[in-house]
């Protein structure tokens, strides 16, 4: 019996949770051949509408309060923009509840229903697919942007800058780790803040989009890719393009490093492996 492409993502992640990398890797690369992201459902098609500059790509599983509040605020933005036109894209990982799917649709604002949980990184590739911006950007769903969070987003795309992340700071004030912060100044980073990050799309697609495989550490193994494809590539910190967010305690923040741990494995595993072992460009894009 032919599988479908939600059972071959699954086994693929179960490879890949075991450190079965090869297995993982070979699973994904079927997955992607048989994946058609046409086929989800999505909640009014912008595709129609004159062309944006930015998309925003908002990823999420479980309805929760947080995620209005988070796209309530982007859109409070995208009204009052000094340059350029956004659109929202926001990504129903395998939530059911389709009234609370709908009640976030606005003019500039798409909902696009993936039928299973194939958790963030794929989350975010069906996202870009669906993005019609030259720039994309990924927010996470309970994070809160703070005034001119948008507007920060086009000034960090001066020149050659290729990609850029922003800076985290915690809604209380609590401990939150160092690299999430860097201070004011711009400097050359890595993109290890996926929930608050935005890149050239045509940089993106180029170098195949997020690993579906990883669920921590995926924006390194992005940047290593990028890197490889434009060694001279310029990645910069924002720091006034600010999102509000809690940091995980407790267990799950245990849970986190368990998988920050495996992605660096991966990464390592990834690093002694020939050409042959780069992630194939996504069909899809």
């Amino acid at each position: 019996m032919n599988e479908s492409p939600i059972q071959i993502f699954d086994q693929a992640r179960r490879f890949y949770t075991t450190c079965n990398f090869g297995s993982a890797r070979r699973l994904i690369f079927q997955y992607r051949r048989l994946v058609q992201y046409d086929d989800f459902q999505v909640l009014r098609d912008l595709s129609c509408y004159s062309k944006t500059s930015l998309s925003i790509v908002v990823v999420f599983h479980i309805a929760l309060p947080e995620i209005s509040r988070c796209i309530d605020l982007l859109i409070r933005q995208t009204k009052k923009l000094s340059t350029g036109s956004v659109e929202i894209v926001i990504v129903s990982n395998g939530c059911n509840d389709e009234e609370f799917c709908k009640s976030m649709l606005q003019s500039n604002v798409s909902v696009v229903l993936a039928s299973h949980n194939f958790l963030p990184s794929e989350g975010r590739n069906i996202g870009a697919y669906f993005a019609r911006g030259s720039l994309i950007a990924f927010v996470d769903s309970d994070g809160l942007p703070e005034s001119g969070y948008i507007d920060e987003i086009f000034n960090g795309f001066r020149g050659d800058v290729v990609a850029i992340r922003g800076r985290v700071q915690s809604t209380s004030d609590e401990y939150i780790p160092p690299h999430y912060d860097l201070g004011q100044g711009s400097v050359d980073v890595r993109l290890n803040v996926e929930g608050n990050m935005a890149i050239r799309r045509s940089v993106f697609r180029g170098v195949g989009g997020f690993d579906p495989l990883m669920y921590g550490h995926e924006g390194h193994d992005l940047t290593d890719r990028i890197l490889k494809l434009l060694p001279n590539a310029q990645i910069k910190y924002c720091p006034d393009m600010v999102l509000r967010h809690e940091f995980a305690v407790g267990s799950a923040l245990d849970a986190k490093r368990q998988r920050q741990s495996l992605g660096d494995k991966y990464r390592r595993w990834l690093s002694e492996r020939t050409e042959a072992y780069s992630l194939q460009r996504h069909k899809q894009f």
